[in-house]
């Protein structure tokens, strides 16, 4: 799934799209673009690039693109913070554990949470972001990877 707007230096652009568990949702304000810009958002179920070390991936992961002209933009910066607002679920049998869920980019060599400010509202089942002047990249939301014979309950005090 994918989705578009056109943004400008005045306006606010919000692209939004269907996730695995709700909607993905992208806010840009006023100033984060300085020419007209076609904001692209596609959503992919696996990364072009494996897992961090000692992660999992969580639901389905997001590519931010700017098009200018109909050219593509690569490497294309925001100058202003933007909010993101991920999706999850997490079955009652998984040993993930939602305190540890951390939206990360891909920086051309890695994924970093470097700039990404998340809080985790479970009640809402998601993942609420800001990050500060991003490139347009490859974002996936990420959790500790369990560890073997440690529940969720335990893990915290034992593991």
């Amino acid at each position: 799934m994918s989705a578009q707007v056109d943004a400008s230096a005045l306006t606010t652009a919000t692209l939004a799209a269907a996730a695995s568990f709700g909607q993905v949702e992208v806010n840009l304000p006023p100033g984060a673009v300085g020419d007209p810009t076609r904001l692209v958002m596609s959503t992919f179920y696996t990364p072009t690039e494996p897992a961090p070390e000692n992660k999992v991936l969580i639901g389905r992961g997001f590519r931010l693109e700017a098009y200018r002209d109909n050219q593509p933009q690569p490497g294309f910066r925001v100058g202003e913070t933007i909010s993101l607002t991920v999706p999850f679920s997490l079955s009652a049998s998984s040993q993930v554990d939602a305190n540890t869920l951390q939206l990360h980019a891909w920086d051309g060599s890695q994924w970093s949470a470097d700039g990404l400010t998340c809080a985790v509202d479970s009640g809402q089942n998601v993942v609420k972001c800001t990050a500060d002047t991003p490139t347009l990249t490859q974002f996936a939301l990420f959790a500790d990877a369990p560890v073997a014979g440690c529940s969720r309950a335990i893990r915290r005090a034992l593991c």
